[in-house]
């Protein structure tokens, strides 16, 4: 009997030697603005695409999680990567915005958003980013997701100023600002 009970204590001893080597685990992601670029840009949109916008979550921070990872980290035998688990707090909207009016119907400021489209879609048949927030979700830090847009704007000579803000479940935004942008 002593000898099964220092076989399981020895065991037991092991498991938490191997979970104190994953002590700092923070396996969720948040991020307090976003970078923006428009250039070099691959995505599986048509060639009426106008303007085209990668969206990277930056400024990121590494949140912990409120479960114990005894047993996930002694039968995975490795640690989780920071931020592997995805961000803590999903998006439930995106908007984009130009400093400038872009026609008559949308003027400075309002959301520019149900004239984009997710870039790297499978489907032809895309729908606007409103109706697919959860599709551009970042799965990893290292991830991001390509906007187009088909449609011009009133003057395609102006040179626009464009704000994407990323609001997420936890009430909290994101934005990220990009600066010189011309409409094809």
């Amino acid at each position: 009997m002593f000898k099964k009970l220092l076989t399981v204590s020895l065991l037991v001893l092991g498991l938490c030697w191997l979970d104190a080597c994953c002590s700092d685990k923070r396996p969720f992601f948040n991020y307090k603005t976003l970078a923006i670029s428009s250039s070099l840009l691959y995505l599986t949109a048509s060639a009426d695409t106008v303007l085209a916008l990668k969206v990277a979550p930056d400024d990121l921070e590494y949140l912990a999680a409120a479960h114990s990872n005894l047993m996930p980290a002694a039968y995975g035998g490795n640690c989780p990567q920071p931020g592997e688990d995805g961000p803590k707090f999903n998006m439930t909207s995106i908007d984009i915005l130009a400093d400038k009016d872009f026609n008559d119907t949308l003027p400075a400021g309002q959301s520019l958003s149900s004239l984009f489209f997710n870039g790297r879609a499978s489907s032809t048949t895309s729908l606007p980013v409103p109706q697919i927030v959860s599709q551009l979700e970042f799965p990893a830090p290292g991830f991001d997701f390509v906007v187009y847009t088909p449609v011009k704007p009133k003057n395609s000579d102006q040179t626009f100023a464009l704000t994407i803000r990323i609001t997420k479940s936890d009430g909290s935004v994101a934005a990220g600002k990009i600066e010189g942008v011309k409409f094809k």
